[in-house]
């Protein structure tokens, strides 16, 4: 299977609103994420090294706030920080309530959002719009199992990683992230929960397709390479994790003085 070249460069006013509508929202987000979470970034040196991109951010899912987190770990206004992330077509959300209502297409869009297509069997007509912005050097965010998926759950393996990353020669850096599945209103506003989002060290295209053949696997071959790193990563954040609630019991459990 050869590379697929892609001649159309993705809009550079589009670029321009994402970068101005996402770095805004950012410095909000940023604000109140650090007032309601304890939010832990590990492996930030990896990503310093290319100035944080241009890159493809292959992340596990476990909340509708991930994207956003991964968002306020970045330097609100740098414009390699903008992600520009994968999404599912409006009408494969299962919505209620207000959220029915505020997450449009128009607020995707303006984001910096935009949708695979589904049921073409083809990457390369599913992804085209993410391909132009991987192409016009622009950091692409997707997440790489596709739905949400429960804290240690296996990440189910799909290509479209692997094939952004081929036919845009964008390195991929695998996220994984911790402490977002299944959070309440309760433990948002008084728990200050803790959250870990890990980088992993950038996979070059080369790296990342050394020593697969051409063929009708080779992007999911590819990237299952990134999904059992991921999977290594999250277990790493348990262990912080867990490390952090013995650290809390052991003060908890220290004598007071009588002085």
């Amino acid at each position: 299977m050869s590379k697929v070249k892609t001649e159309n460069a993705f809009p550079r006013y589009k670029i321009m609103v994402n970068h101005l509508v996402q770095g805004t929202a950012a410095v909000f987000a940023t604000i109140f994420f650090k007032m309601v979470f304890k939010v832990v970034v590990e492996g930030e040196e990896y990503i310093q090294k290319q100035k944080y991109g241009p890159y493809i951010y292959a992340s596990n899912h476990v909340s509708e706030l991930d994207s956003v987190l991964i968002r306020t770990t970045l330097p609100i206004f740098n414009k390699k920080s903008t992600l520009f992330a994968v999404c599912r077509e409006r009408k494969e959300y299962d919505w209620h309530g207000w959220r029915k209502f505020a997450y449009s297409d128009w607020f995707f869009r303006v984001m910096g959002a935009y949708p695979a297509i589904k049921g073409t069997h083809d990457y390369g007509t599913s992804l085209k719009t993410l391909v132009d912005i991987g192409n016009s050097k622009q950091t692409v965010l997707i997440f790489i199992g596709g739905r949400q998926r429960k804290e240690g759950e296996t990440i189910k393996n799909k290509g479209g990683t692997a094939y952004l990353s081929w036919t845009t020669g964008l390195p991929v850096v695998p996220v994984a992230i911790t402490g977002t599945f299944n959070l309440s209103y309760w433990r948002i506003f008084f728990g200050r929960q803790k959250i870990i989002i890990r980088f992993g060290k950038p996979i070059q295209r080369k790296e990342l397709f050394a020593g697969i053949k051409d063929g009708d696997k080779k992007f999911s071959s590819a990237s299952s390479r990134i999904t059992k790193e991921i999977h290594v990563m999250i277990q790493k954040n348990s262990l912080v994790k867990e490390d952090f609630r013995m650290l809390v019991k052991k003060k908890k459990l220290q004598p007071v003085s009588n002085i």
